[in-house]
């Protein structure tokens, strides 16, 4: 689902910083930029087709955004998150997921975004086939990625575009694993007759334990990093 990328600007960026931050991320789903890597300047030029200062301003933002951590000499390095912080994550993202379904549900939905919706749920069976969690969870989040599409909230959407998903879905993949996700085709599938059926409540039911599912891992795993 593409994002606009004036849903990635900051005050006095221009709409080519705001479209280099919109690359990266997409980078960053792709695996072409790992968490922990060092981000080289001319390297992202060449790669992005861009000039240094652009290159720069965007780092920056993505410093302030906690997707990359700047050093006093101005190298840059793809933030590793970790459990702990992923915990955290996850528990902001639930309530905006809950947020978006029941928009989408209250702009009643058109076809077009019930076709989405669809389109969606089939990706998640897909994926779930071929055994991928980095896919699964791809899909899960294209998912609800639709919900915020088809809200009607702009500034939801926005919101969601600054928080970086694509770091959180690699790294949250590694952390919980596939085991934790080889059921989650079902659970999709009744929400997307849900909301075509104009439940977002019941939608809502069918998330919630399997979203406390991830972030409860994500907390054990942290904890026993800490002893």
């Amino acid at each position: 689902m593409h994002v606009s990328p004036a849903r990635y600007r900051r005050f006095g960026s221009s709409d080519l910083v705001a479209s280099i931050i919109e690359r990266i991320d997409t980078l960053i789903a792709k695996g072409v930029l790992v968490a922990g890597q060092r981000l080289v300047e001319s390297d992202l030029m060449q790669m992005l087709g861009v000039g240094r200062v652009p290159v720069r301003e965007a780092l920056r933002i993505l410093a302030g955004d906690g997707v990359v951590e700047l050093s006093p000499n101005r190298s840059a390095r793809l933030r590793a998150l970790g459990p702990e912080r992923l915990a955290q994550m996850q528990s902001v993202f639930e309530p905006l997921f809950q947020t978006a379904i029941e928009l989408f549900a209250q702009t009643t939905p058109t076809p077009e975004a019930i076709a989405a919706l669809r389109n969606a749920r089939d990706r998640i069976n897909a994926a779930q086939y071929r055994g991928s969690a980095q896919d699964i969870l791809d899909a899960i989040l294209a998912f609800h990625q639709v919900t915020v599409d088809y809200s009607g909230n702009d500034f939801l959407a926005e919101l969601i575009a600054r928080m970086h998903v694509p770091l959180f879905r690699r790294e949250l993949a590694d952390a919980i694993g596939l085991p934790a996700l080889m059921d989650v085709a079902g659970i999709y599938g009744g929400m997307a007759d849900a909301l075509a059926d104009g439940d977002p409540a019941a939608a809502v039911t069918a998330m919630a334990p399997h979203l406390s599912r991830f972030r409860a891992l994500l907390v054990t795993k942290a904890a026993s990093r800490r002893y």
